[in-house]
């Protein structure tokens, strides 16, 4: 069986791997984002672009797929579908340039910010959903306790700007082991008919 999600999510950490490895010096993995392996001004930034874009693609063909045969339930994947969508949208527009360049587009930057938050917000939404959803209390408890640590990196996250690239890699990670451990879990329990 093709488990999308899981797929999705070794694509994107190749992505960042291979990005990290190329980044030059200048580059900080302490404060600088995930992102900014994708930002403008740099020429390997098409290594992360590719990561974001294929993230996306590969995880909203596999939610799609889920619709469409019924095997998930609109509540619970639509907002998994809207986070998709940003993702592949931050992979569109590049965050403002790591090194010290004011030659960049502060639009397309702001753009590319605005994706960002939505797909944490559309993230967290889904997590909310499967709360509600899951028929396990152990299940429920984890949603609970993951959706909660998105809420509060999230919040470090803009409060904390010299570790904004620590900040958004545990972000990613709390993101990803949801992904791969609780979403789409035991899916004939999550269809709800309302």
């Amino acid at each position: 069986m093709f488990r999308h999600n899981i797929v999705a999510v070794l694509y994107i950490l190749v992505a960042i791997i291979i990005a990290q490895i190329l980044i030059p010096e200048t580059y900080d993995w302490v404060t600088n984002s995930i992102s900014q392996l994708g930002a403008q001004d740099y020429d390997q930034a098409w290594i992360m672009q590719a990561g974001f874009i294929g993230f996306g693609l590969i995880l909203a063909f596999g939610i799609v797929k889920r619709l469409i045969k019924k095997q998930a339930s609109w509540q619970s994947d639509v907002p998994l579908l809207i986070y998709t969508i940003a993702i592949i949208f931050t992979g569109v527009f590049q965050a403002k340039p790591f090194s010290a360049s004011d030659d960049y587009s502060i639009q397309e930057a702001k753009i590319h910010s605005g994706f960002a938050i939505s797909a944490g917000l559309a993230l967290s939404l889904s997590m909310f959903v499967y709360i509600f959803i899951s028929k396990s209390q152990i299940e429920k408890v984890w949603h609970w306790i993951f959706m909660f640590l998105i809420m509060i990196f999230s919040m470090l996250f803009f409060m904390v700007k010299e570790y904004d690239g620590v900040i958004q890699r545990i972000l990613m990670l709390i993101g990803f082991i949801w992904l791969v451990f609780l979403y789409n879990k035991q899916k004939s329990d999550r269809i709800t008919k309302y």
